[in-house]
């Protein structure tokens, strides 16, 4: 924005907005005008069909409300880099494809899973099932895995039952992981503040 002036009034703003191959200049807004502006450094890929982009930044994290459990209380700020999550939770067709694609890449995934119907979410699969999956559908997709076996992060987590700690997670790759509660939460919530989550 470049500053100008008027006599005798408040500086006046003068501004060009660049997207899309379109300008938006003087004239093409009301007097009052509300507008967020993100901007976008490139350091985040760009969200495939079916995710949508979380940028980074403070949420209230806890539950301050009557129904809130002693263990989510207080209310306290949390950071969260920015992330990509997909907009609806696996359903069965979701979870079918790749689990079968993982049983004939060397996955040994030992649930298969349940679910209403085949547009439904999946449920009844094990953690350590679904870190797998997740593994399987980014090495399907051709993105690197997230969990390892061990702090190495040479052996992708394929089959059997480990325990996984923070180093056994490779935080910055693009493949596919579970989100951790500051994550999901920060999802959950759709920027709202003093309310539970959105719906």
């Amino acid at each position: 924005a470049t500053g100008g002036g008027r006599p005798g009034g408040r500086p006046r703003a003068e501004m060009d907005i660049v997207w899309g191959g379109g300008a938006v200049g003087p004239g093409q807004f009301k007097r009052r005008c509300r507008v967020r502006v993100t901007a976008d450094d490139g350091a985040m890929p760009v969200a495939r069909a079916g995710r949508a982009r979380v940028p980074a930044g403070v949420f209230q994290m806890g539950e301050g409300l009557r129904d809130g459990r002693p263990g989510e209380r207080p209310v306290h700020n949390v950071f969260v880099s920015g992330f990509m999550m997909d907009v609806n939770e696996i359903n069965r067709e979701q979870w079918i494809s790749v689990y079968g694609w993982a049983l004939r890449n060397g996955y040994v995934l030992t649930q298969g899973g349940s679910s209403r119907a085949i547009g439904h979410p999946i449920h009844t699969v094990s953690w350590h099932d679904a870190v797998k999956w997740c593994n399987a559908r980014s090495e399907r997709d051709g993105l690197t895995p997230c969990y390892y076996i061990d702090s190495t992060k040479a052996p992708v987590y394929r089959t059997g039952v480990h325990e996984l700690d923070n180093a056994c997670v490779n935080w910055a790759a693009a493949g596919s992981r579970l989100p951790p509660e500051a994550e999901w939460g920060k999802a959950a919530r759709g920027g709202l503040r003093g309310h539970a989550l959105p719906w």
